[in-house]
């Protein structure tokens, strides 16, 4: 399977997702979070807001993952969360992808956000942790 972009605003959409399949794309896609996503990952968060507060740390961060589908997606798919606790509260990112390989910190830090950041130079450094600014903006093509 080869990587290239799904389809512009594809999203973690089920038509996107198909698009890939279809046409033997690897994907990855940020995914919005909920209830459940919170819940299969709960350990892990709840790891790092107690890491965060026994340290007196400004910001602890780490990456777990799980399987989870929805109806219209017709099969589980691998997810992967950025986990980060810091004085502001907890923040978790999830992202849903195709790839059989590469932990979850390696495909949210280094698959997801550069491709982000290729995308879109000016992202906030908090949620990829990437400089905030690039000279010249690049297109995901």
């Amino acid at each position: 399977m080869g990587m290239e972009p799904a389809p512009a605003k594809a999203g973690g959409r089920p038509e996107g997702m198909a698009w890939c399949e279809a046409n033997a794309v690897d994907s990855i896609f940020g995914l919005p979070g909920n209830a459940v996503l919170s819940r299969l990952v709960e350990a892990a968060a709840d790891d790092v807001r107690v890491r965060r507060a026994e340290a007196e740390a400004p910001i602890v961060r780490r990456y777990a993952e799980t399987r989870y589908g929805v109806k219209s997606w017709g099969c589980e798919r691998r997810v992967a969360a950025r986990i980060e606790a810091s004085t502001q509260g907890l923040d978790i990112r999830f992202v849903v992808t195709s790839l059989g390989f590469g932990g979850a910190e390696w495909l949210y830090d280094t698959l997801y956000c550069a491709r982000g950041q290729a995308e879109n130079p000016g992202l906030r450094r908090g949620m990829c942790g990437w400089p905030p600014t690039r000279k010249k903006k690049l297109r995901w093509m």
